[in-house]
């Protein structure tokens, strides 16, 4: 089963957004995971935070994308953005 299968999309975690975008299976896509080591450079980083950002409904600024580096650093992120958070 595809992650998130039969969630809406702001249901998904940050991993499975994650694993999704970059094509991985979810035992590559830890917390303390950096980007680059999943195959993804700078560009890529952008398209990729962009995407779970849109995806979630949370915006996520370019200045802050180049100091996300791990992918627990994301969700840290996303987390405090959350409305009601």
């Amino acid at each position: 089963m595809e992650p998130g299968a039969g969630r809406g999309h702001q249901d998904w975690t940050v991993e499975e957004l994650i694993c999704r975008e970059l094509g991985l299976p979810p035992e590559e896509v830890r917390p303390e995971a950096r980007f680059e080591d999943l195959g993804a450079d700078r560009f890529d980083r952008l398209e990729l935070i962009d995407g779970v950002g849109a995806a979630l409904d949370i915006h996520i600024p370019d200045a802050a994308v180049m100091q996300l580096e791990t992918v627990a650093d994301l969700e840290s992120f996303v987390e405090r953005s959350r409305p009601g958070r």
